[in-house]
């Protein structure tokens, strides 16, 4: 199931989910700007993973680090993000960052082999398992120059008053914004999250373990980097036997972790109406199942039927 994300675009190294786009001035100017990184840290073995007009990510092999990812934006400040969070993670269980050029848009990081996402983990509890681990291993300590999940939500609201959306989701992505405020006066910690911690980018390692990608860097409370893995739990179910998985889901987080069952499922629902909202401001079209599943988690059972969501 794709899933829609304008400020945090998920890339992992399993693949890309966008196509690449007709050669032009932008792609040829990407040519030149992966020319300028072949020659800057001699790389060879090049594989194209993803590439449009603005952004593009290679596997290849560098003479001096060895198996790396090359990442190509010519969105600085994206870039620039995930290598100040990259520093900040230095030495965990996050990927290496191992040189960025910020002039020309150019940031080498480690690539994690055998590279299997999480998402293959087929057996659910051993799957949650693996999450929380990961999540526990997560250096935690504050970072200056990052934005806050808060700042996601209310552009993200902004977006819902602005623009044409159905009213139900202006109603539930208002609600989403209370919750975060609700979780931010809760939790007093501000600290550096992943911003995007999913399946996608929780990878297999050659030791057997799991290493982390693609952090976004952003300020806020430790449970905020659980939402984002539960939303992507939904999977392909309908909104019946989603709800069901995704309550043993926050259910089982929420024993492990140490926080509570019902503050999961709101910000599970905060989630949701986050990638909503960014859905419609890419111009997509609404998962309105998933829409209706966050709805039931968040109401207890009682969510909206698909004609009154669009209505």
């Amino acid at each position: 199931m794709e899933r829609w994300n304008s400020e945090r675009k998920s890339m992992g190294e399993s693949g890309g989910q966008e196509k690449a786009e007709s050669p032009g001035a932008s792609g040829r100017a990407m040519e030149g700007k992966l020319r300028d990184a072949v020659e800057k840290w001699k790389l060879t073995r090049i594989n194209r993973v993803f590439e449009n007009c603005k952004k593009a990510v290679y596997f290849a092999f560098s003479e001096k680090f060895g198996n790396v990812v090359l990442k190509i934006n010519s969105n600085g400040k994206e870039l620039s993000g995930e290598h100040r969070a990259l520093k900040e993670f230095e030495g965990s269980i996050f990927c290496k960052a191992y040189d960025y050029d910020r002039p020309a848009g150019l940031l080498l990081e480690e690539r994690i082999l055998p590279g299997t996402v999480l998402r293959n983990v087929a057996e659910t509890d051993r799957r949650l398992e693996i999450f929380a681990e990961a999540f526990r291993k997560i250096p935690r300590g504050e970072a200056k120059g990052f934005g806050t999940y808060l700042d996601w939500l209310d552009r993200a609201y902004a977006c819902c008053l602005q623009g044409e959306v159905p009213p139900v989701i202006g109603e539930y992505m208002r609600r989403a914004l209370e919750i975060g405020k609700e979780a931010f006066e809760k939790y007093p910690e501000r600290v550096l999250l992943h911003g995007d911690l999913h399946h996608d980018n929780i990878l297999l390692d050659s030791e057997g373990g799991y290493k982390i990608i693609d952090p976004k860097g952003v300020i806020g409370p430790v449970i905020f980097d659980l939402p984002r893995f539960v939303l992507n739990e939904l999977g392909e179910r309908g909104s019946k036997a989603a709800a069901e998985h995704i309550r043993y889901v926050v259910r089982r987080l929420a024993e492990d972790l140490g926080y509570g069952r019902k503050e999961l499922e709101q910000l599970f629902f905060m989630e949701a109406m986050l990638e909503a909202a960014w859905c419609l401001k890419d111009g997509g079209t609404l998962d309105w199942e998933d829409v209706h599943t966050a709805a039931l988690i968040a109401q207890g059972g009682h969510g909206c039927r698909e004609e009154e969501l669009q209505g």
